[in-house]
């Protein structure tokens, strides 16, 4: 937990430089109140055209895309952590191989990162040869040690809070 708490510490003063320099460079494109939401980092295309190119000066910044890396990566970190304690503790949690995930973490990312969804308690939603499907959440398979648990809600509360 404790190596959890210094991430969350580090994931938060990241995402705070990252939202302050962000608003640092939105508030040189005086924009009007009803655009402001409309343009972020990490939007692809707008729906006004006429705010596509503050959203590009924003994706093409090199100290935001830096700073957009860094919070990811930390938050991607504990994700890992709790596995490795989940590995540990010798947790096996239904569809989902943990040994063969954390082998090679930044390959399975995404399935990881998915993975710590459905701990979380997130429904995940498929579409199966045209059949909507609904997954319970993995947090459902967690038997062999409740602390798991305590971790997960931990960093998801963390990531969640609002900086």
């Amino acid at each position: 937990m404790e190596k959890l708490e210094i991430l969350s510490k580090q994931y938060r003063k990241t995402k705070n430089k990252f939202l302050d320099y962000s608003a640092e460079i939105k508030s040189t494109f005086n924009l009007l109140n009803e655009h402001k939401n409309s343009v972020d980092f990490g939007i692809i295309e707008t729906c006004n055209p006429d705010l596509q190119k503050f959203v590009d000066i924003l994706n093409n910044d090199k100290t935001l895309k830096k700073l957009n890396t860094r919070f990811r990566g930390i938050k991607f970190e504990g994700i890992i952590t709790i596995l490795e304690y989940a590995l540990e503790c010798d947790e096996k949690i239904s569809g989902y191989d943990l040994n063969i995930l954390m082998k090679n973490p930044l390959k399975n990312r995404d399935e990881i990162s998915s993975l710590f969804e459905g701990l979380a308690g997130v429904h995940h939603i498929h579409l199966i040869a045209g059949k909507i499907m609904m997954e319970l959440p993995s947090r459902g398979y967690v038997i062999k040690n409740r602390r798991l648990l305590k971790y997960v809600d931990f960093w998801n509360k963390e990531l969640q809070k609002i900086v």
